[in-house]
């Protein structure tokens, strides 16, 4: 079979071909005479006639297939016959081998059946009867020049040798299926056939087979147990003692299905473990198949929310030292630096308002009237009295960064022992320490003077928001605490909630942004129920508080407090010039209702008083969805700035001790700026000789405040990113939950964004205060109101697909 028939010149990506010849394995022919490779090509448009239905090798999906060439289509394509008679279009780049014979003759189907027979048993009888190490060493020992070797080679040394007899086609392309098997010996080369790897290759490349075909068998076995404790499952017989899946391969496998389980967009070396583990026990290709997978064995349960596993902070880990060392410091605590300087506030009565009981008070508040005068204390859990600079607790809460409040779990940046006795509770004998913030405002808000103090508190009532506006309304409740609050201390609130409104208006007076938008709160709980066929199914229970806040309640009073301690703070830090970390924010230009004055002041606040009495409608809450998208970024730094986003001059991060990162380490630097305070005033009027204590260092460089503020914003985002995900997972829940309940469930949304050159459209599902993207048939404007129903929904893949729904049409396809 001459080359010119497929080629009018030689190329280098060519078919392997054989000349007629007489094949002599004494003498060692030209590599420009045979092309016995895996590489070359031919093009199409060479095509000679009369190499129909003669035999090429073809690679298809990693097998080697024989067929018969027919006719090329294009520049690119063949037609062929595969073995079974039917005709199959390849791609060039797939053809691989050019059938070698001595007589050149068309072959039929029946022949290619035969010949693939006949190559099948010849291979076999290869594979028992050569040794392929010995086969590669013969082959090696020729010089770097000579090490090409090709089919032909091998049958020609075979022939030498006296295990074949002569050389046919089938035995040549055999050889040449002998070398693809033996890719650890013999490496595919880019020109005609194949080259000897070195010794050191063949080494590492055996280790990784002999690898391969143990994991190969380790798979088989651990798919077997895997049917066989799934067909025991549904049968209810699992016998819960017995372990089946505890080797080193076992853990391996459960991981590569969890990273499955977890991908958002599967890929090419992703897909594949599904083909290794999901089809052979007859479930789907999915990733949420292979979740499904996990939730039968164990390993993850079946309301388990997805971006928490895939998210790679680990917060257990480390859990039995960390322990080790709350208890150890609970019970031998550090001695506390600033117990001399601790001010004195166990008879005043401090307030703490939290979601809950259990959670972790922060910050309380107090008042008190110092003749005409009215101070109000805002108290801060001293974490610094257990955490010192460089203990293994402080590197701990640098690696995890914050608290991750999410709606089923809260993941502690500390130990909960360890913060438990650190949070501000009304349960203890002893005093808490705290650090409190004194702040005296003029009748404007404005800040006319503060004080920082290390101090001691104790007689701390703990409340809840609810517990906390009875009070502030006079409402009688049950609660004998709120009772005796009201009868005792009401003052006290009525003076906090004067302070609260007086400090909003001063902030809106200086480019406060006020939202007036819903407030949405998810929460989780689980709750058994039943289908009408009788099935009984576990659900999330998502319930959503989305009242607008105008007035001030206890958690604007809490917010005021929170802004004011550190508004405060940042002025003390630049005032006595040690460093800390800020948050800033720049301004957002406020759109007016009405023609502007000559006085911006004054247009702000009628625009704000406007903003505070109209209710918000539609058009209104497009109006500031818009303004909160288009809000500039929150940002750390190193300067005090303006948080212009909360009307303030400037905000330091210290009123989450438990909870942050930052807020910590600007607490050890408060801490180190009083001790050197102290130390300054304790050697005033000494000499040089007389001064025994050194002065104290500040807990952290600003080089070293600058990488942690870097690091912390990282992981402040991903955290954010985080509970959004999850949020919107838990609301996806309630709604596939809702539909299961009803078949047939209407949704009012309101339309935020429409796009005339296209039917999409962002909708706001009213009932969840959720975001979701839609198609529409018809033109619609911003703020208009529509109904929806729910086509379909998956909360793993976070997907939402929703269709306009109306009474006159009905669904709207």
């Amino acid at each position: 079979l001459h080359l010119s028939r497929l080629v009018s010149k030689p190329q280098r990506h060519l078919l392997p071909v054989f000349y007629r010849h007489n094949y002599s394995t004494s003498v060692r022919q030209s590599e420009e005479k045979f092309f016995l490779s895996g590489v070359p090509l031919a093009s199409p448009e060479n095509w000679s006639g009369d190499l129909i239905n003669t035999i090429v090798g073809y690679a298809e999906e990693g097998e080697h297939k024989l067929g018969l060439i027919q006719r090329p289509q294009g520049r690119r394509w063949w037609w062929i016959i595969e073995a079974n008679g039917d005709d199959k279009r390849i791609n060039r780049y797939q053809l691989q081998f050019q059938w070698p014979d001595v007589d050149v003759r068309e072959y039929t189907v029946e022949e290619l059946q035969e010949m693939i027979e006949l190559v099948d048993e010849t291979k076999e009888a290869l594979r028992a009867a050569v040794d392929i190490s010995q086969l590669w060493k013969h082959f090696s020992e020729r010089s770097a020049e000579h090490r090409f070797v090709t089919g032909l080679d091998v049958a020609g040394y075979l022939v030498d040798k006296g295990q074949l007899e002569k050389l046919e086609s089938h035995i040549i392309y055999a050889c040449y299926l002998l070398l693809l098997d033996h890719k650890e010996y013999f490496e595919p080369s880019s020109i005609n056939g194949f080259t000897c790897r070195d010794e050191e290759q063949v080494a590492e490349l055996e280790r990784g087979k002999k690898e391969k075909l143990l994991e190969e068998e380790a798979v088989g076995q651990f798919i077997e147990r895997m049917r066989t404790f799934l067909e025991y499952k549904a049968r209810d017989d699992v016998d819960e003692n017995e372990v089946l899946f505890n080797s080193e391969y076992d853990l391996n496998f459960f991981n590569q299905i969890k990273e499955y389980a977890l991908e958002d967009n599967p890929n090419v070396l992703t897909s594949h473990l599904a083909e290794k583990f999901l089809v052979p026990l007859g479930l789907g290709t999915r990733p949420h198949d292979a979740f499904k997978l996990l939730v039968a064995v164990g390993v993850c349960e079946e309301l388990e929310n997805p971006h928490v596993l895939r998210w790679d902070a680990d917060y257990e880990a480390n859990f039995d030292e960390c322990l080790e060392e709350a208890e150890s410091l609970l019970n031998d605590p550090p001695k506390d630096q600033v117990r001399h300087l601790r001010a004195n506030f166990t008879e005043l009565p401090v307030f703490t308002v939290t979601e809950t009981l259990s959670d972790l008070k922060e910050i309380g508040f107090s008042v008190k009237n110092e003749g005409r005068e009215k101070w109000v204390y805002i108290h801060l859990a001293d974490p610094t009295r257990y955490i010192e600079v460089g203990s293994y607790l402080e590197k701990i809460c640098k690696e995890r960064g914050l608290s991750a409040k999410l709606p089923e779990k809260t993941f502690h940046m500390l130990p909960i022992e360890i913060s438990r006795a650190i949070s501000l509770e009304s349960s203890r004998d002893k005093p808490t320490c705290a650090l409190t913030v004194l702040v005296k405002i003029e009748r404007n808000g404005m800040i006319l003077e503060y004080k920082v103090f290390w101090s001691h508190i104790k007689k701390i009532y703990n409340l809840t928001f609810d517990d906390a506006d009875n009070i502030m309304l006079g409402k009688k409740t049950d609660n004998p605490v709120v009772n005796l609050i009201q009868k005792t201390l009401a003052q006290d609130w009525m003076d906090l909630e004067q302070f609260s409104e007086r400090r909003k208006k001063h902030r809106l007076e200086h480019d406060a942004i006020d939202f007036l938008l819903p407030s949405s709160d998810v929460k989780i709980r689980t709750q058994e129920y039943q289908l009408q066929d009788g099935t009984e199914k576990t659900k999330a229970v998502v319930s959503v508080n989305i009242t607008p806040t105008k007035l001030i309640n206890s958690r604007g009073v809490l917010e005021e407090c929170m802004l004011a301690a550190g508004e405060a703070c940042a002025s003390y830090g630049n005032r006595w010039d040690f460093s800390m970390i800020y948050m800033a924010q720049a301004p957002l230009p406020l759109k007016l209702d009405f023609k502007p004055s000559n006085d911006p002041l004054e247009d702000r606040i009628r625009q704000l008083s406007i903003d505070k009495i109209k209710p918000p409608k539609p058009e209104k809450v497009l109006e500031q969805m818009k303004r909160l998208r288009s809000l500039p970024l929150e940002h750390f730094t190193l300067k005090k700035s303006p948080y212009h986003g909360k009307g303030i001059s400037g905000f330091s991060l210290i009123t989450s001790p438990l909870t942050s990162y930052v807020s910590l380490v600007n607490h050890q630097q408060l801490k180190r700026a009083t001790l050197i305070s102290h130390w300054e005033t304790t050697q005033v009027g000494k000499e040089d000789s007389e001064i025994s204590d050194p002065c104290p260092m500040v807990a952290y460089t600003t080089n070293t405040l600058g990488e942690i503020m870097v690091d912390y914003q990282t992981k402040k985002t991903e955290i954010s990113l985080l509970e959004a995900n999850s949020r919107k997972f838990w609301i996806l829940m309630s709604i596939k939950n809702e539909i299961e309940e009803k078949k047939f469930t209407q949704f009012t949304a309101m339309v935020l964004i429409a796009r005339d050159d296209r039917n999409e459209c962002l909708v706001l599902l009213r009932n969840y205060e959720f975001e979701a993207k839609m198609l529409v048939r018809r033109q619609l404007a911003k703020g208009d109101t529509i109904k929806v129903i729910v086509q379909h929904v998956d909360p793993f893949y976070g997907r939402l697909v929703l269709k306009e729904f109306r009474e006159d049409f009905g669904v709207i396809e």
